[in-house]
């Protein structure tokens, strides 16, 4: 978030009660959370069937998505949640290393909820 313009966040937190705009930041990052999980599930070749609840089945939709349109075209899993460093550059922890496409890649899950 520290390179990401957040006009359009604070914008959105102004239209609605902090109250709500809680509430929904957590089920958002709720949602993110599962489908993460439901994604490295995916790529260890662990069964992925989701729960009952609601966030589980939004969570489990989106994670569908991003394997169609992404994680089909990846050919070799070099690690998951791998943690990145380049001295005075950038640090952090990315959620996919591998072949993607037929090329070296770094991946990242992002997910958008409307």
């Amino acid at each position: 978030s520290v390179t990401n313009d957040m006009t359009h966040l604070h914008a959105w937190r102004k239209r609605i009660s902090a109250e709500q705009s809680q509430q929904l930041t957590t089920e958002s990052a709720n949602i993110g959370t599962v489908m993460h999980n439901s994604l490295e599930k995916h790529v260890k070749g662990i069964d992925r069937t989701p729960g009952s609840n609601l966030i589980q089945q939004k969570a489990w939709g989106m994670a569908n998505v991003i394997i169609e349109n992404g994680l089909n075209d990846v050919s070799e899993v070099w690690g998951s949640e791998v943690s990145l460093y380049y001295p005075e550059l950038y640090a952090g922890t990315t959620d996919l290393v591998g072949v993607y496409k037929g090329k070296p890649a770094i991946m990242y899950f992002k997910q958008e909820r409307r």
